[in-house]
């Protein structure tokens, strides 16, 4: 368990690389969470709780408006990245009139990885969480903490096989 106590940690500093204090506060939110329920604790949402500030939730038919927190989540941290503009509805971001949209927002994963694509030209990848419903939690970190974060996961319990997967969305399906 103190493993796990140290990975979440670390996680959180990854996650909130651009604050430190924030990072702080976001994993002494995840303590006492753990410890209020220290019988029967979902480790997977209570550290989701505390980097609820970072996360963008939505159902699979919400992927327009999952384009707008993450540009949001962007201008808020910062980054230079530009998934909509101001002038143009998130469902209408075409680069030409003749071309098909950016994002597809019709195929989940399709759409996912190209978000991811759009990130990684600045140095930025999308992640994807599982949760135990039908909606969609993503985050954007650096691209150079993938491996780092893919081990922190490994040692959370956070794979393929636990429900509760988290990936990065720089491939389809």
């Amino acid at each position: 368990m103190i493993e796990q106590f140290e990975a979440a940690q670390q996680l959180c500093e990854l996650l909130l690389w651009d604050s430190p204090v924030l990072a702080q506060k976001c994993f002494a939110n995840f303590q006492q969470s753990i410890d209020a329920n220290d019988d029967c604790f979902d480790l997977a949402e209570a550290l989701r709780k505390a980097l609820r500030p970072i996360l963008s939730y939505r159902d699979w038919d919400e992927l327009d408006a999952m384009l707008d927190d993450l540009q949001r989540l962007a201008k808020m941290r910062r980054l230079p990245i530009v998934l909509v503009t101001d002038n143009e509805d998130s469902t209408q971001n075409l680069d030409d009139e003749d071309d098909e949209p950016r994002f597809n927002p019709e195929d989940s994963d399709e759409f996912l990885a190209q978000v991811n694509d759009a990130l990684v030209e600045d140095g930025y990848n999308l992640w994807s969480w599982e949760t135990d419903s039908g909606v969609f939690c993503v985050f954007i970190a650096q691209a150079q903490d993938k491996e780092t974060i893919y081990h922190l996961t490994y040692i959370l319990g956070f794979t393929d096989d636990s429900g509760v997967a988290m990936r990065c969305c720089d491939v389809v399906g």
